[in-house]
């Protein structure tokens, strides 16, 4: 016998979990619903401060009537000005790549032109040919002359390239000079198209001052819309706090209330379990009671009940038969006890339709040739019907058919007094307590979850 199961101890009343209420959502949704309000109320006043400008904007459109063509005249008076400041700046560029001719200046240059020189070294030499000198004195002459004779060359050269330097400044001064006076001349054009430009802005400048006189207020709308637009993104984060303090609330609420629920099982459990081993032993009585009560009722046939009906239609097709059927006439005027015969006028409602719709049927059949025709008027009542079709009989028309029907009962009813005698008799098998208890549990979709549990005797 197993031990019995000890339910668990209660815990300390320091440990059980106080139940928490459930965070009022009304509260939070009116709280959430007031700020929405102060959003709808920004968002109008922003509305309406947008129509307002857009107004003041229509009438100042109004006032600027031309302005757009005055536009137009300034910015082609200002492309136009653009065009002859980027010519200047093209000539300027020009200017600017001529490259500067600057003349050596006197100290760089030769003292002595190539004839003077050649006319020295001719002199030296006749003074050399001539003159009676000291063999120092020969030598000096000697170097002068062939210093002499070297720069003869480069006196030379440097003739011909000064005569080039001074004639690529003469064409360096010319050029210069021709674009100071075309940039002169720019200049002279750019101003007078800044006088025109003057004068439209000036007719632009008098057409915004009257624009002006609608829509003076309009700095301080926007610097209002300015103001309230920050104020929206505000609210929505107050409601984003709002609802997270309550999702906090209610994480919280929700892990005390499964702890609530899990002791609440547990000790539910702990009270199933000190009233197991009384509902074992209920349940092991009525189980002892349900077996002697099927062992008291002994075997069963289970054609008793065709066999029944085998008699009760016997003896209902025995009273169709002419002998019976003139004493069932003489019975009808005497005291059946409280029973009523039934017939044709004394049949019930369902009775009659079904009597009423053999008749149509035959009649039916009779119309089409006179075959299948019932060999008489004889009816029967629903229950008596059913029970031959049950048993497989054709109901009977006539005395022969009623006949041929008490036969076939009995053939019936033989055949389930046969099949009832080679039933096996049931076994008797002796009454064993139960011992153990097998609960399936489904897991899921696709498994289950088999616990065995003893049970104590």
């Amino acid at each position: 016998m197993a031990d019995e199961a000890k339910p668990e101890p209660e815990p300390d009343a320091a440990k059980k979990v106080v139940r928490l209420p459930e965070p009022d959502r009304e509260a939070q949704q009116a709280q959430i619903q007031e700020l929405q309000d102060q959003i709808q109320g920004k968002k109008s006043r922003l509305d309406e401060i947008r129509a307002l400008i857009e107004g003041k904007n229509a009438k100042r459109k109004g006032v600027r009537d031309g302005s757009s063509e005055l536009r137009d005249e300034l910015k082609a008076i200002r492309g136009r000005r653009n065009g002859k400041i980027e010519e200047k700046k093209a000539i300027r560029a020009q200017m600017q790549e001529l490259k500067r001719v600057d003349l050596p200046s006197k100290k760089d240059q030769p003292k002595m032109n190539a004839e003077q020189i050649v006319r020295k070294i001719h002199d030296l030499e006749q003074r050399q040919h001539t003159e009676t000198l000291t063999l120092k004195e020969e030598k000096t002459i000697m170097l002068q002359v062939k210093e002499l004779r070297a720069q003869v060359g480069a006196v030379s050269a440097f003739a011909v390239n000064i005569e080039k330097l001074k004639s690529d400044r003469e064409s360096y001064d010319v050029s210069r000079k021709s674009f100071s006076a075309q940039l002169t001349e720019k200049d002279a054009e750019i101003d007078a198209i800044k006088a025109e430009e003057e004068v439209v802005v000036a007719k632009l400048d008098k057409k915004n001052a009257a624009a002006d006189s609608h829509g003076s207020d309009i700095p301080e709308l926007i610097k209002e819309r300015e103001e309230l637009r920050p104020d929206v993104p505000k609210i929505y984060e107050q409601i984003k706090a709002l609802r997270d303090e309550f999702k906090k609330e209610g994480d919280l609420w929700w892990e005390t209330e499964r702890a609530f629920r899990t002791q609440e099982r547990a000790a539910d459990q702990a009270k199933w379990e000190a009233q197991k081993d009384k509902r074992a032993a209920e349940y092991e009585e009525n189980r002892k009671f349900r077996y002697d009560e099927s062992t008291s009722q002994g075997d069963v046939d289970p054609y008793d009940e065709d066999k029944s009906k085998c008699d009760v239609l016997t003896a209902y097709l025995t009273t169709l038969l002419p002998a019976v059927a003139a004493e069932a006439v003489v019975e009808a005027k005497t005291d059946h006890g409280g029973a009523t015969l039934m017939g044709k006028k004394g049949a019930s409602d369902e009775e009659t339709y079904w009597n009423n719709l053999q008749a149509k049927s035959k009649k039916k059949k009779g119309k089409k040739g006179g075959q299948n025709k019932p060999k008489g008027d004889m009816t029967h009542p629903v229950e008596r019907l059913n029970a031959l079709n049950d048993l497989g009989i054709a109901p009977p028309f006539s005395m022969d058919d009623v006949r041929a029907a008490v036969a076939d009962v009995a053939k019936k009813k033989a055949v389930f007094i046969e099949k009832g005698s080679k039933i096996a008799k049931p076994v008797v098998r002796e009454y064993r307590p139960l011992i153990c208890r097998v609960q399936v549990m489904p897991v899921g979709d696709k498994d289950i979850k088999i616990r065995i549990e003893p049970v104590g005797m």
